[in-house]
């Protein structure tokens, strides 16, 4: 077969063979390619490889052509490859796969591709064969797989710890609320409905002064403000802990006295839904 080439710089048409072509393709292409030759006897030869394939793998020329895989390739794979091979040739079908092989550069792990070429009787004669190499790729993606594991475990562990401490609220036996930097109440738990007298649902998303109006000018009101900014506030009846800056009211039960205390990191904080500063009545 062959194809007609025109040179339009001196006008004169040419016929040039098809497989000059596909050499030429072959030579100069950036993929790393190469040839088996498939024997009657059912050995795999190589026939040629490409200088790409030479320069990410390091094999030459000399080193692989005229000789079969399991002469030169890495010996812990030659089964592997000689099954894919003749998966190839009895086929008739491209064959894809991953290898991790040691080439005279190095370790790296190779994404191969074998296509059947078939002559005119039917027959697997030749395969053609490309290969990349994929290292950083696996390497990457192995990590990706890894973190998004962890990242899995880490919301799950949140969830648990999250329902842990909404139970706990819920179950407390002292009136706790939580409410969001506009003072907004974001929790407001069984005891709380009992010591301040209205349901939760009288109160969520509603602001401490839209439930009692009359502390927006009281201590009350302004410890909150304080303790959402982080300050220290010392107020009568009530304790606070602010999460936002890391500051504790807390009331002493027996004594009727606050005082501001650093917040303990260790105390439990997954239920809050945005840095919120909460309270506890009792």
């Amino acid at each position: 077969m062959s194809v007609g080439f025109c040179d339009a710089d001196v006008g004169r048409f040419e016929i040039l063979p098809v497989a000059a072509y596909f050499a030429d393709f072959f030579e100069n292409s950036p993929h790393d390619l190469f040839v088996l030759d498939v024997r009657r006897d059912g050995r795999f030869v190589f026939e040629h490889i490409n200088p790409a394939l030479t320069k990410s793998t390091g094999y030459t020329y000399e080193m692989l052509v005229g000789k079969g895989p399991e002469e030169v390739l890495t010996p812990t794979n030659i089964s592997v490859l000689a099954a894919r091979y003749r998966a190839c040739a009895e086929t008739r079908q491209r064959v894809e796969y991953d290898v991790t092989a040691v080439t005279p550069i190095g370790e790296v792990i190779r994404h191969t591709i074998l296509v059947p070429i078939v002559d005119r009787n039917g027959v697997v004669r030749k395969i053609l064969g490309t290969s990349t190499d994929v290292t950083a790729l696996r390497y990457t993606e192995a990590k990706l797989a890894s973190q998004t594991h962890e990242l899995r475990e880490l919301v799950e562990r949140l969830v648990n710890e999250r329902a842990l401490s909404e139970l706990i609220i819920e179950n407390s036996g002292d009136g706790i609320i939580v409410v969001d930097t506009e003072l907004r109440y974001l929790v407001w738990n069984p005891a709380i409905e009992s010591i301040h007298g209205k349901k939760r649902d009288e109160v969520l998303g509603k602001t401490v002064f839209d439930i009692d109006p009359g502390f927006a000018n009281h201590q009350v009101g302004n410890a909150w403000r304080k303790a959402i900014s982080g300050r220290r506030a010392e107020i009568r009846d009530y304790r606070f802990f602010s999460r936002v800056r890391g500051t504790e009211i807390i009331y002493d039960a027996i004594s009727r006295r606050y005082t501001a205390e650093p917040a303990r990191s260790s105390a439990p904080s997954a239920y809050y839904i945005r840095p919120p500063t909460a309270g506890v009545w009792r």
